[in-house]
């Protein structure tokens, strides 16, 4: 896979709120660098989602002109155990302000099932929510850097804690119910984080899907968008093959749809 086309994904996928502020937290927008090094080689094809998007969102900070990369990945050890690790602190140049930015990469997915409508966004295999996200930022991630033991840890890396401002960097791809019957509130979610669609698996059938071609990718690649000029696409078929082991497995797959040779959409066939 060319890292190119991630990276090119990473940067394209819209931040989870327009806003500020979201569900209480201040939210940093990353630039799109100006000029663009695409020379992106050597990413071990294991490396899971999160930690690939560290990568590029280390690679962009690095492009910036205004923002200058001070640490990243710090864990913070007391008496031999990890209490955390933070993601990023950056500076930006022009203010001297010092950022501790967490960065979030997820893939949601509507339910509409629940009562309540922030808790309706959850993983594709159900382990995850927006909520129980959200919850660990704020209760413990962002928190525990302002204790003493982090602004020690801080310290020794250069870095003050009295001129640190807190942010999150959340990029979210959103995929609602292919039926559409119940639409989400768009009120403090980006609407443009709306990348596909999901399906169960009993309605994952012949009859409807049956003239389409599909795909599906690896992990490391669900950055991207459907490659028009991906040749490997199988029928209904060969692919619902490939779809029923993950299912018995209790686990949701991604699928990229080939409706016609000008276009092509997201669909995740999940387990529950």
């Amino acid at each position: 896979m060319d890292e190119t086309k991630a990276y090119q994904g990473f940067l394209a996928t819209p931040h989870i709120s327009k806003h500020p502020h979201f569900m209480g937290m201040s939210c940093f927008f990353l630039p799109k660098p100006k000029k663009l090094n695409l020379s992106l080689t050597g990413l071990s094809p294991s490396l899971i989602l999160g930690k690939r998007a560290e990568v590029f969102f280390t690679h962009s900070i690095n492009l910036l002109e205004n923002y200058k990369l001070l640490a990243s990945n710090l864990q913070l050890i007391v008496n031999k155990k990890t209490l955390g690790e933070f993601d990023f602190f950056i500076e930006e140049l022009t203010t001297k302000q010092v950022l501790h930015i967490e960065l979030v990469y997820k893939i949601y997915l509507y339910n509409p099932s629940f009562k309540i409508e922030e808790q309706r966004w959850i993983g594709p295999n159900r382990k995850d929510t927006l909520l129980k996200k959200v919850s660990r930022l704020k209760s413990h991630q962002l928190p525990l850097a302002l204790t003493q033991e982090s602004k020690l840890l801080l310290k020794s890396h250069g870095i003050h804690a009295n001129n640190l401002k807190q942010k999150v960097c959340f990029k979210a791809q959103l995929f609602i119910p292919e039926d559409k019957s119940v639409k989400p509130d768009f009120s403090s979610i980006n609407q443009a984080c709306i990348v596909g669609y999901y399906t169960s698996y009993t309605k994952f059938t012949k009859e409807v899907y049956g003239e389409f071609l599909f795909y599906s990718p690896k992990k490391s690649i669900w950055f991207t968008p459907p490659l028009a000029e991906h040749k490997t696409w199988l029928n209904f078929e060969q692919i619902n093959l490939q779809v029923e082991k993950f299912i018995l497995a209790k686990k949701s797959v991604l699928l990229w749809v080939k409706k016609s040779e000008h276009c092509y959409t997201r669909l995740f066939v999940v387990w529950w």
